[in-house]
């Protein structure tokens, strides 16, 4: 899926988005399933909050940030189907930015 901004350039109102996302799954077995999906997206424009932040010297400022960011992610998931009507699920993602934050986040079950 790919969605484009209806604007022709970015604003402090409307940041540009446009975006590409796809999935990939594949039946490994007659009770397993894999996939692999991947997003990204390329933003341009305003990307700060619009409102004033505390500073560290206690003053009040302007958010300054870059006006483009192109973040990142990439997930796997394996699922089992097992035989006393569960699933075992296996999963892992992965995030990664222009700005240099990366993240794996961890979820238990």
């Amino acid at each position: 899926m790919r969605r484009f901004s209806s604007t022709a350039s970015a604003t402090a109102a409307q940041p540009l988005d446009d975006e590409l996302n796809f999935e990939l799954t594949q039946v490994l077995s007659p009770t397993t399933l894999g996939s692999v999906s991947y997003g990204a997206t390329m933003q341009l424009g305003t990307l700060a909050n619009l409102a004033e932040v505390l500073l560290s010297d206690g003053m009040r400022g302007e958010e300054r940030l870059p006006t483009a960011a192109v973040p990142h992610a990439l997930a796997a998931r394996l699922l089992q189907w097992l035989p006393w009507q569960g699933t075992l699920a296996l999963t892992s993602r992965a995030y990664v930015d222009s700005w240099g934050i990366a993240a794996r986040p961890a979820r238990r079950c």
